[in-house]
């Protein structure tokens, strides 16, 4: 009787874990894995349930058979009639009890297994990706960051020092036009050329506008830059643009942006499909699972393919615009970057209940034996407070760019903000010269002839009547006699600046 317990035990137990076996192929393909991949995880998890490799390949051949001429699922197996085997099968010796007793510790282990690991500890891969399909549904969030680059070169030279950086921040997306963020900014600068420096900054932006308020500044001798500390800077980037002459740059930019951001969009499967099929993740460790910001997380280490990694982008930038090619410079200087990189280490936190990622941690080093250059890049995030409320609000009292840079024309020659004032006032004055003149050779064309004043340009040909107070540009127009061409000249703190037609 032994020997048939024997059996019936074991083909129950392999009937149950070819059942576990069928439903994790199933449950992976049905979320578009493929059989190659599916089959490495299996590999992989073999060693926490029991399972053989000849009972995988049976249970991925049953699947694909049922796939191919549609059967229907393997029914569940039939259970024993009662609980205790003694109901139907009587051991006759003290040894054949025992060895039944063994068989169904072994079959109630492994069935306790395979449900801990589906249920309880779930694959990385299915974790992470339901991290991806959780985070698409975030609208704020809290972050803590820390940038940390490392400079080094040949001994004693000027580039060698540290580069540290701190950011704690926020970001609320929650109304699509008017994004707001937060960041409260510590940068630390050690050794080479400017020695130690210290930077505390604190930024906030709602769409297009930024305000900046610098709480800590350093000293830099050739420059006084204390007019501007602790005192909110409103920066307008349109406006700001418009000045200088760069509204049609910065709105081709923008379209550019929006363009690619189109494309990621709409090409996301692709892409995705692209990252897998290259093989860009090679493999994912399990590390001791830990608590951050008070959340309990499975804790991965990644380890990247540094080669497909390189070919996932190139291509990538290939399907956003295929059009577009890198020149040779390009790409001596891309192929350049991934030679150097060793990527020493990648690793994530995500939540086991919400599956929101918690942390990440990034290690880089880029290697140049022709400059003896050794650099380390290491990134560490931290996120919190998913989907709360956020407090990022407008600062009061916030002066204009401009206001800030005729701060400067008070404060002396190589003093404040001076030269930084001149070339803004010098870029805003030939930007404001080249727009009358295009006006003035409008209104030629409509009329036949130049206006007599400038003030005769608006509102048809120009937004407002050309000269700035303010900013001290004012402008002198002399139309000739019979109509046919004229003298402008710009009159500024630094000279006269004039333009003639004929």
């Amino acid at each position: 009787m032994a020997r048939e317990l024997f059996y019936s035990i074991i083909n129950t137990e392999s009937s149950k874990m070819n059942q576990q076996i069928l439903a994790y192929i199933k449950q992976e393909a049905k979320s578009g894995r493929s059989l190659k991949e599916i089959k490495k995880s299996l590999m992989q998890m073999m060693r926490f349930n029991n399972w053989s490799a000849p009972q995988i390949e049976g249970a991925l051949n049953q699947f694909q058979a049922q796939s191919a001429v549609g059967k229907p699922e393997m029914p569940e197996p039939t259970e024993l009639p009662d609980s205790n085997p003694s109901a139907y099968i009587k051991p006759k010796s003290r040894f054949g009890k025992i060895l039944a007793t063994a068989f169904l510790l072994v079959l109630f282990l492994g069935g306790a297994s395979a449900y801990a690991y589906f249920y309880i500890f779930p694959s990385p891969e299915k974790v992470i990706q339901e991290m991806f399909e959780q985070q698409q549904k975030i609208n704020s969030f809290g972050y803590k960051s820390q940038v940390d680059l490392k400079i080094s070169s040949e001994k004693g030279s000027v580039a060698n020092g540290r580069f540290l950086i701190k950011v704690n921040g926020q970001y609320d997306m929650r109304d699509a036009k008017n994004i707001k963020s937060l960041s409260v900014i510590d940068a630390n600068l050690s050794g080479g050329f400017f020695g130690n420096l210290s930077i505390s900054l604190e930024a906030r932006t709602f769409g297009d506008i930024s305000y900046i308020e610098a709480t800590n500044l350093p000293k830099l001798g050739f420059i006084d830059l204390s007019p501007i500390q602790n005192k909110w800077i409103k920066i307008d980037a349109k406006d700001a643009a418009k000045q200088l002459g760069m509204s049609g740059e910065l709105e081709k930019r923008e379209e550019e942006k929006n363009k690619i951001q189109d494309v990621l969009h709409e090409r996301m499967d692709e892409i995705t499909k692209l990252f897998k099929e290259l093989g860009v993740v090679q493999s994912i460790d399990k590390l001791p699972n830990s608590v951050l910001n008070g959340h309990k997380t499975y804790h991965y280490k990644i380890f990247v393919n540094k080669d497909a990694l390189r070919g996932f982008l190139s291509e990538t930038l290939k399907i956003v615009d295929p059009k577009q090619k890198m020149s040779k410079e390009e790409s001596v200087s891309f192929n350049g970057f991934f030679d150097s990189l060793r990527i020493k280490d990648v690793e994530v936190w995500i939540g086991k209940e919400d599956k929101l990622l918690y942390g990440v941690l990034v290690n880089l080093k880029l290697q140049d034996p022709k400059s003896a250059s050794n650099n380390e890049f290491t990134l560490d995030i931290k996120f919190n407070d998913y989907d709360k409320p956020t407090n990022i609000k407008v600062p009061a009292g916030a002066k204009s760019i401009q206001d800030v840079l005729k701060m400067g024309a008070s404060l002396g020659k190589f003093g404040g903000l001076e030269p930084v004032q001149k070339k803004a006032l010098a870029a805003k004055r030939d930007a404001e010269i080249k727009q009358i003149r295009f006006a003035l050779k409008v209104y030629s064309g409509k009329y036949g002839h130049y206006p007599t004043a400038l003030s005769q340009l608006f509102p048809e040909f120009l937004p407002k009547v050309p000269g700035d107070s303010e900013s001290g540009v004012k402008y002198e127009y002399k139309p000739q006699q019979d109509g046919k061409g004229y003298s402008l000249c710009a009159q500024t703190p630094e000279g006269q600046k004039c333009s003639f037609s004929f």
